[in-house]
């Protein structure tokens, strides 16, 4: 579903191999959550393009971790009558507050009617 076939993402043996516990949870999918491809955030928006998105994963997250995620608008400005810009931050976390992933997002959005 996301592209991800990299095997430190299946295999518990390479993982290991690779300075991890056991095998971790794809970026991909990581984002696919945070921005709503798998999940339904409260309000749908059409987003008309992506300008720019920028992860750093500060560290890896594991299958069975249940973790949580904040979407936090950073700032916005208008196009015109139809169109602005939003930025946002997305954080990935868990139960203890350890942070494990910060998407950074910058998008063209169709502004709601006023």
């Amino acid at each position: 579903m996301m592209g991800e076939k990299h095997p430190i993402h299946a295999s518990d043996g390479f993982a290991q191999s690779n300075a991890r516990r056991k095998r971790i949870v794809p970026g991909g999918f990581i984002h696919s959550i945070t921005s709503g491809w798998i999940v339904q955030h409260g309000s749908p928006v059409a987003i008309l393009g992506l300008r720019s998105m920028n992860w750093s994963f500060v560290n890896p997250l594991y299958p069975d971790v249940p973790f949580f995620f904040t979407t936090e608008t950073v700032g916005s400005e208008e196009i015109d009558e139809h169109r602005g810009i939003v930025n946002t931050v997305r954080r990935v976390f868990d139960e203890s507050d350890n942070t494990y992933a910060i998407g950074r997002m910058n998008v063209v959005m169709k502004r709601r009617p006023k």
